[in-house]
């Protein structure tokens, strides 16, 4: 906000309240989740004989890991906001890289050693490199990030607990959803079903990433919109941010929803019960949140967050309780997804509402020109995939090829022929030609 408005001083005690707030949350959530936790460990939470050991030396890397992943957040958070993009992607891919070497690692250990508390300490360490690279960057190249002390600005720092305090009720909600729902599976079904939700989220985390990367170049922009009231381009990014980063999960996951039993047979040998079902309705549930995220933003920029959270993650922490009283009455653990499901789509509504009512979002745009199309891009996109996909008599490998490569043919043309209007095209085209002449294509 504070560079949209190219005020410098702004920038500089955001900066500094942001540190200390920050540190202020990583101390008090280190003690809290420490108290919590073990308590859980000992009492609530089923692990298998022999493991409680492991257990225990994870939980607490995990949260040493966390400690410093909070404090690193004003750093990664200045990268983003001036859009260096180029070196967010490359702190990226260190961590990515680091994350793969961790798995390469594990398989030539040998078996006397406890893989799982190896892997965990080594998350740990990579954790500690992406805050020396985050702060380090920032420290040579933003002048907001080179302050020799902290000073106390009392209202900045108000105004930024204040936004925080109610974003808190946002954070639990998230927590509530995963975490939350995590444990009630845990303590109803065990850790079978656990797994299954443990293999779901590597599945449609590695699909989410693109999007993540995506909306994470965008949301500074919606911001800047906001502080500078452009409110034409705010309103034209928000609901072409939202359908394109639908359209891209979309594209990315079809042919993983039509054709997951084979790809799961092929990782896994032995794929955990309810892992297919388990993966296809988070996929649709990912699909509702990748059009609610720009819209967010945009909420987050107008700052008026008081009503916003109390409204909308209240309705959120709902998926526990619901989902607790629906497995206490017998339902199957798909039922905790199909809850989150309709809560996001309802929290998606009264998002829009609240924005109409803030800034006159255009609403009924967004309900025909994003909501609508995106329905009949995926019913339309569906259909003639999982169509071709049942007349391919073949079976394997081959299939599998023939699945991906139709299903992406058949959901680009639907996207570009009936997603799509001309100056969307027309914006698609001209960054395909870039990206080809930077590789050395040239059109």
């Amino acid at each position: 906000y504070a560079i949209g408005q190219d005020n410098i001083n702004e920038l500089r005690r955001t900066f500094v309240a942001s540190q200390i707030i920050l540190w202020l949350i990583a101390l008090i959530t280190l003690l809290a989740i420490e108290i919590i936790g073990m308590w859980l460990l000992f009492k609530h939470l089923t692990i298998p004989d022999g493991r409680m050991t492991a257990a225990i030396w994870v939980f607490q890397v995990a949260v040493i890991s966390l400690f410093i992943t909070i404090i690193s957040i004003s750093y990664n958070a200045a990268i983003i906001a001036h859009e260096k993009m180029s070196v967010f992607a490359g702190i990226s891919l260190i961590d990515i890289f680091s994350k793969l070497g961790i798995a390469v690692l594990l398989l030539q250990l040998p078996t006397s050693v406890d893989k799982l508390i190896v892997y965990s300490v080594l998350l740990m360490v990579v954790a500690v490199i992406m805050r020396i690279c985050y702060t380090v960057y920032c420290k040579r190249h933003f002048e907001e990030c080179t302050h020799n002390k902290y000073s106390y600005d009392k209202g900045k720092m108000s105004q930024m607990l204040s936004f925080f305090g109610w974003n808190t009720i946002g954070a639990l909600s998230y927590v509530s959803k995963e975490q939350g729902v995590n444990i009630l599976i845990n303590i109803f079904f065990g850790a079978v079903v656990n797994a299954a939700r443990g293999v779901t989220s590597q599945v449609t985390g590695a699909v989410q990433g693109f999007i993540t990367n995506f909306q994470v170049a965008m949301n500074p922009q919606i911001t800047k919109y906001y502080a500078q009231r452009d409110f034409d381009n705010l309103f034209k990014l928000v609901q072409r941010g939202a359908k394109f980063s639908m359209f891209l999960y979309f594209f990315l996951a079809l042919p993983l929803f039509i054709d997951i039993e084979y790809i799961l047979q092929l990782w896994l040998v032995d794929v955990p019960e309810h892992t297919v079902s388990f993966i296809r309705l988070t996929f649709i549930l990912m699909m509702i949140e990748a059009v609610s995220s720009p819209v967010i933003t945009c909420l987050l920029a107008v700052g008026k967050v008081k009503w916003y959270q109390i409204i909308v993650g209240g309705l959120l922490i709902m998926n526990l309780p619901v989902s607790y009283i629906a497995l206490k009455l017998g339902a199957k653990p798909e039922m905790t997804i199909e809850i989150a499901i309709i809560i996001s789509f309802v929290s998606l509504l009264i998002r829009l509402f609240m924005l109409y009512r803030y800034i006159s979002f255009p609403v009924k745009d967004f309900m025909t020109k994003v909501l609508g199309i995106a329905l009949i891009v995926v019913l339309l996109s569906y259909v003639l995939s999982n169509s071709v996909y049942n007349l391919i008599t073949i079976n394997g490998f081959i299939r599998l090829f023939l699945t991906v490569s139709i299903s992406w043919i058949i959901s680009g043309v639907v996207i570009l022929a009936v997603g799509m209007n001309k100056p969307e095209r027309f914006m698609i085209k001209n960054a395909a030609i870039k990206v080809l002449n930077k590789v050395g294509i040239k059109k």
